[in-house]
């Protein structure tokens, strides 16, 4: 009887941590500031997210944007609001139009290692190094926060007297989203603009990790 009750308990322990993090996952649903530090200027966003889709939005300036992504699909909407036309990317092909994109894709190709753990803004984050294929020294700092499924800090080393990049989540706000948000609206007609591409690449590129050096 005793190894009955034993075996039950074991079972529903394995479920409170199963369910505990299913539904962990579940709640990865926030907004938050993005911030892109580069040597020549600093870039803010706003971020939104609902599991593997995002939303990138910013309404005014020369670096204004509205970006739907899904990263398990690895796709890229780029949405023009005054034509009420998007564009769809896929892949690296987003990756200088996408600022998140962009520095996801500064650490494919590189190898990780995970080296401890660190708070940032009150979290408790894992942290990576990621150094260039060949070389020595990481190029790349990351914090990882498993209970959010985001990196919220990253710092790109760029050397040659440049100051580091940096792109950061701030001001997180941990809530459900508003479906809405990632879709694109159904009087939306979809467009290949590449001359319009290639301008928003000039006014976006400036703010990727490696990529492009400043």
């Amino acid at each position: 009887m005793k190894k009955e009750y034993g075996t039950i308990f074991l079972i529903i322990g394995v479920l409170i941590i199963f369910l505990g993090f299913t539904f962990s996952a579940m709640a990865a649903e926030f907004s938050a500031d993005l911030k892109i530090k580069q040597p020549d200027r600093s870039y803010e966003f706003k971020y939104y997210t609902q599991g593997d889709l995002y939303r990138l939005e910013k309404f005014t300036g020369e670096d204004r944007i509205l970006v739907i992504a899904d990263r398990k699909l690895d796709i890229t909407w780029m949405l023009n609001p005054e034509d009420k036309i998007y564009m769809e990317l896929k892949g690296t092909d987003a990756a200088f139009f996408n600022p998140v994109r962009g520095w996801e894709a500064a650490k494919e190709g590189t190898k990780e290692e995970q080296v401890g753990t660190e708070t940032v803004q009150g979290y408790l984050c894992e942290k990576y190094t990621y150094t260039p294929s060949g070389g020595t020294e990481p190029g790349m700092e990351a914090w990882y926060l498993p209970e959010l499924d985001h990196f919220i800090r990253i710092i790109a080393h760029y050397g040659g007297g440049y100051e580091d990049g940096i792109f950061e989540l701030l001001n997180i706000k941990e809530a459900p989203q508003d479906d809405s948000l990632f879709k694109i609206p159904e009087d939306y007609q979809k467009k290949n603009l590449l001359q319009k591409k290639l301008r928003k690449k000039k006014l976006l590129d400036r703010c990727l990790p490696g990529l492009k050096r400043i």
